[in-house]
């Protein structure tokens, strides 16, 4: 049995509230932040589980999200799960952790390491950004690379409030190959089945708090050991107004992209993957 053929974890409160979790590996102590919001952290693996190898590896589902607690999240802002990344590194009993943040968990884990550069001994960064003002052209690139369905999602739905988890399933569905160089049918196929969805969450995420996101500013101080990594056919955040910019800014930043990739690199050169990230991970003071 792999991760997505059924989850396993538990059920711990953090910050008050129940946060679903599961701890594999040994070695430096890795946070990994799921993209969304309204996903969960199975899509991850079983592709970073290799990297158990050399790091020890907690994922969880952030608060609101995947089998998580259900709280109400009509208020929320990015506190929230700052607050509750911060109150996991506690409970595991590290001072310091390595953030690793894919998508949204970048927006979160780029915001970390400027509250908290102390408690963190490096950020992975993929395939993420500092700020999100290109989206504006989003439906024109899916009309270029997908299907007339595909442009009428992106343009209609995507960017939308959702009015509940069956929407967001649907619309998550439908653009799902736009993610990849390459779509693997039956692979998204098991990706979605271990996926437990949240509209509440993703409503939370774009209605709420990425209307002003914007790190640009503040990325610059922050000195820390920052593994960037970006698909060269990422759609949604491409290189050049994602992980480039964000390895510009960032002093102690090193950029890898990955050419036969799209915003899921994790799955489409997964060797490659693991190997640098495993080896930035050792590489570390």
């Amino acid at each position: 049995m792999t991760p997505l053929d059924g989850p396993v974890g538990t059920l711990t409160p953090i910050a008050g509230h129940g946060t679903f979790h599961v701890t594999i590996g040994a070695g430096r102590p890795v946070l990994v932040l799921h993209g969304g919001l309204g996903l969960d952290h199975t899509y991850l693996r079983p592709w970073l589980d290799p990297l158990a190898d050399v790091a020890e590896l907690t994922f969880y589902d952030l608060a609101g999200n995947g089998r998580s607690e259900r709280i109400d999240l009509s208020e929320a802002t990015h506190d929230l799960w700052l607050d509750e990344i911060d109150a996991m590194r506690a409970h595991l009993g590290h001072d310091r952790v390595v953030l690793l943040g894919h998508s949204y968990g970048g927006y979160l884990a780029q915001e970390y390491a400027i509250r908290h550069p102390e408690r963190l001994d490096g950020v992975i960064l993929c395939c993420t950004a500092p700020a999100l003002d290109h989206l504006a052209g989003a439906a024109d690139v899916a009309a270029a690379r997908g299907t007339a369905e595909q442009a009428r999602v992106v343009r209609e739905e995507l960017f939308h409030p959702m009015p509940d988890d069956a929407t967001w399933r649907r619309v998550w569905q439908a653009v799902m190959p736009l993610y990849f160089k390459r779509y693997d049918s039956e692979l998204g196929a098991r990706i979605d089945a271990a996926m437990s969805y949240s509209a509440a969450a993703f409503n939370t995420g774009f209605s709420r708090n990425l209307q002003h996101f914007d790190v640009r500013g503040e990325l610059p101080g922050v000195q820390l050991p920052a593994l960037v990594l970006g698909g060269a056919d990422d759609w949604i955040l491409p290189v050049e107004h994602g992980a480039g910019v964000i390895a510009e800014l960032m002093p102690q930043a090193r950029l890898e992209v990955f050419e036969e990739s799209g915003h899921m690199p994790f799955v489409e050169e997964p060797e490659r993957f693991v190997e640098v990230v495993a080896a930035w991970l050792e590489e570390l003071a």
